[in-house]
């Protein structure tokens, strides 16, 4: 929430009207040894390299949890990333999303429309369901144990599917072509 400033994930998750999303601070997670070990892991740099087809460059780690939100709206459910969009981080990117809890069907997969990253389907904001969905598409949920790891580019169609049950925490790297456009 951004009109509160939490001490910790502990201060959000007792604050009943505190919104689905607990950002950790990203300063906060700069030098942890754990974390310069994942973003700078050798498959993960691999992958990147491949699919971006240049040497990629690790523009941000981000830790967040959710939970069920208090009431269901438009705005919260966009605020909050569990409303479909698709990223414009950079021009070429990749995500690696690392499950740090157990992700089931009830407590907030990743959710991702197959195939979405390529073709004309891109628009700004945040669309509901009906919206982006059609007969013909395959949606595929990033259920999981700690550890698991999703790999997507998500310039396609996603969002977190709101939790009804419990918390979902994951770790996100990006990598990507370039920081060309980064805000300072």
């Amino acid at each position: 929430d951004p009109q509160k400033n939490y001490i910790s994930s502990l201060e959000w998750a007792e604050d009943p009207m505190g919104g689905p999303r607990f950002n950790v601070d990203s300063n906060s997670l700069a030098g942890l040894q754990n974390l310069e070990l994942i973003r700078i892991n050798p498959v993960l740099t691999q992958i990147s390299r491949k699919y971006l087809g240049c040497p990629p460059i690790c523009a941000s780690v981000q830790i967040w949890t959710t939970r069920p939100p208090l009431f269901i709206s438009r705005k919260i459910l966009g605020d909050s990333a569990m409303a479909f969009h698709c990223d414009s981080d950079y021009f070429g990117f990749l995500k690696f999303f690392l499950l740090l809890t157990e992700v089931k069907p009830d407590n907030g997969p990743f959710t991702f429309v197959r195939g979405s990253h390529r073709g004309k389907r891109h628009v700004a904001g945040r669309m509901e369901d009906t919206e982006i969905i059609s007969d013909r598409d395959e949606v595929l949920f990033g259920t999981g144990e700690p550890g698991d790891l999703i790999i997507a580019d998500t310039k396609g169609w996603h969002k977190a599917t709101p939790p009804e049950h419990g918390m979902r925490t994951m770790l996100q790297v990006l990598y990507a072509t370039s920081l060309f456009g980064q805000s300072s």
